[in-house]
């Protein structure tokens, strides 16, 4: 379903908050972190009854759970009245119906719009350590009476989580957003932690995010987990991501790839080497109690070590190759190769040029071999499906069920990273589902369609938005020209030609006097004779001319080409349409899916030829190095003359490097 309206506004809510700094906390939750939480609260359910938040601030998180889980009616409470209104105006926009959400506006810790309700998911991102009043008539309140003390008056995070805890049903998922202090802080906070733990078992999971992914706060922060009837009650779920992000200009983002970790790591509860852990029940006791994630996971990269014998004799340790098992595993005959056993503890490399040996080897061409003959028949899936069934295909689902098949299809390569797979699918099918959300509003007419290009020009010294050429309303013109039309080859040999008569240019320019010097500025003395300036001047001026002159057909080949291209799109066939989708929409994603193979190879050379460099001098070449660089230096120290004091000096520098 296009929900334009809907989606700007949420777009221009999104970019305020970027430029709100702190204040943008109060209202918005990041995209990324909104996803992740909608996804934990809909597993398990093929449908949620209803979803609250009571701190919903514009509501975008309450939106995106209620779409992943399909979640029918949709609470919410917010104490500013500006952000409130927002809220409501987020859901009508939407297009939620009046009947199916209820935000009211209020301090949900003070005031409880919703009194005993429960829900069948909750999900928030309150304040972090806000205050709020504490006051003894609260230890009356059935919402916080049973943990036996009150939040700290200063930090009312825990005050929220039992507020949240309090409307959670009992088949219901609650994930929260917290700063990491409420995992170990102590006093009141840690007699409400262990009342979680010990008494009620409601923590299902600790997730660790990143830093500085939350506008307006730098701080690392987490996820709270929580269920009242757990399957896996026997443990918690701990699960550091902290590391795992890209930097974006001075923000941190989830990309696809990392979100998809996660929740599947929670979904399956999964052990992963300095990401996850299975705690006991017991080993959190063992622990009094602190959730603090480096406790259970330990996602620290170990101290780089030297192996002692191969510092001083040369060689790779044995043990350090063995680190490598994985690609020895998935490429066998590869490790032999590569390496002489020169002893039990130490190998030879075999070869100068460890990446020609190892693209050559016969087991690493048929590992991409097998890999490419695999997602071949991805390739004709998404042909059949996408293009094929274009009118009916849904791309949410669809999308999911060729993870699944790209998931299937990886198992057997151990060397490609099932979520840089998912991350390649996941930046294609933005562009596919954009598209047949298009498609199928407007019908395949719409891939003959062209659009106006605006761009913004300086006119009475304002920014006007003016025309300059056409776009594809669905197929980008650089795509059309590439597969039906001839005269782009023609255009980019004239830009080729352009660039180097350029470069000659400059080049001529750099070898002539300069004529305009700044005054007081000494002129670079010119060795060319008369003549010889004269003869490049003539020459520059042609080259000049010459390049004008290519300006002037390349303006006109774009625009007729630009003319040819709108006449090509107007009037293309079914056929020629589908051929031209699966160039923009297959083409690129089995590339990138392709990569990957190549890419684990790449990291495998990259670790060898480290290992290599870093055992390649023994102490004994350096030390050699050192002597005859200090013997060099004492020779030299030799010629110096001076006053007594001065060759005193020079003296016993000479005797300090052994020179005499």
């Amino acid at each position: 379903e296009i929900d334009i309206l809907g989606d700007a506004y949420e777009y221009m809510i999104s970019q305020f908050a970027a430029g709100a700094g702190k204040k943008a906390g109060e209202f918005y939750t990041p995209q990324e972190v909104s996803r992740i939480l909608a996804e934990i609260v809909s597993i398990g359910h093929q449908r949620l009854r209803n979803v609250y938040d009571p701190t919903c601030g514009s509501g975008s998180l309450l939106l995106r759970a209620a779409s992943i889980g399909k979640a029918v009616d949709i609470f919410g409470q917010e104490k500013n009245p500006t952000t409130y209104n927002l809220a409501r105006m987020n859901m009508l926009l939407h297009g939620i119906k009046f009947s199916n959400f209820k935000i009211e506006n209020g301090d949900t810790l003070e005031w409880d719009a919703f009194g005993d309700t429960q829900f069948d998911a909750v999900v928030a991102n309150p304040p972090f350590s806000a205050e709020w009043s504490a006051a003894d008539k609260f230890n009356n309140d059935d919402r916080f009476s049973k943990a036996g003390r009150l939040a700290p008056k200063k930090t009312a995070d825990y005050a929220f989580i039992l507020h949240m805890i309090y409307h959670l049903n009992e088949g219901g998922t609650m994930a929260c957003v917290a700063p990491h202090g409420v995992l170990f802080r102590g006093n009141a906070e840690g007699v409400i932690r262990r009342f979680l733990i010990e008494k009620k078992n409601y923590i299902d999971a600790i997730i660790g995010l990143p830093a500085n992914i939350f506008y307006g706060t730098s701080i690392p922060t987490c996820i709270l987990v929580f269920k009242k009837c757990r399957k896996e009650d026997d443990n918690i779920l701990f699960i550091d991501a902290s590391k795992e992000f890209e930097k974006v200009k001075t923000q941190n983002k989830l990309r696809p790839q990392h979100i998809q970790k996660i929740v599947e790591t929670y979904r399956d509860r999964k052990e992963i080497e300095k990401y996850s852990h299975l705690a006991t029940l017991q080993e959190v006791a063992d622990n009094d109690y602190n959730l603090n994630i480096p406790r259970y996971v330990d996602s620290s990269e170990p101290a780089e070590t030297w192996d002692l014998y191969a510092s001083m004799f040369g060689g790779v340790p044995v043990q350090e190759i063995d680190a490598l098992s994985k690609y020895w595993e998935a490429l066998p005959g590869l490790r032999g190769e590569l390496f002489d056993a020169a002893n039990g503890h130490c190998v030879q490399p075999r070869c100068s040029c460890i990446a020609d040996v190892v693209w050559g080897h016969e087991s690493v061409v048929n590992y991409v071999s097998r890999y490419k003959d695999a997602f071949s028949v991805l390739r004709r899936q998404l042909v059949a499906t996408l293009i094929g069934d274009w009118e009916r295909v849904d791309a949410l689902s669809a999308e999911t069920s060729v993870a699944n098949e790209v998931f299937d299809l990886i198992e057997p390569f151990a060397l490609v990273d099932k979520y840089d797979a998912y991350q390649a699918l996941d930046d294609a099918w933005s562009v596919i589902a954009a598209d047949l959300e298009m498609l199928q509003a407007e019908g395949f007419d719409a891939a003959r369609k062209v659009d106006p290009e605006y761009v913004l020009k300086k006119k009475g010294g304002k920014d006007v938005e003016v025309q300059d050429g056409w776009k594809g309303h669905v197929l980008p013109f650089a795509l059309v020209q590439d597969v039906l039309g001839d005269e782009a080859s023609q255009l980019r040999d004239l830009q080729d030609e352009l660039s180097r008569v350029n470069g000659e240019c400059e080049s001529l320019k750099e070898e002539l006097p300069k004529e305009d010097s700044e005054e007081g500025e000494a002129e670079e003395p010119c060795e060319l004779t008369d003549e010889e300036i004269a003869a490049k001047q003539k020459e520059l001026a042609s080259l000049q001319k010459k390049l004008k002159s290519l300006k002037k057909q390349i303006k006109e080949r774009e625009l007729s080409i630009e003319e040819r291209t709108r006449e090509l799109i107007g009037a293309l066939t079914n056929e020629q349409g589908y051929e031209l989708l699966e160039a923009k929409w297959v083409a690129p994603l089995m590339d990138n899916l392709n990569a990957l193979p190549q890419s684990s190879i790449e990291r495998l050379i990259k670790k060898v030829n480290a290992l290599e460099e870093k055992y390649r001098d023994t102490y004994a070449n350096v030390a050699e190095q050192i002597s005859e660089t200090e013997r060099e230096l004492g020779a030299m120290l030799g010629q110096l003359v001076g006053d007594e004091f001065d060759m005193l000096g020079i003296a016993e520098l000479r005797k300090l490097l052994g020179g005499e």
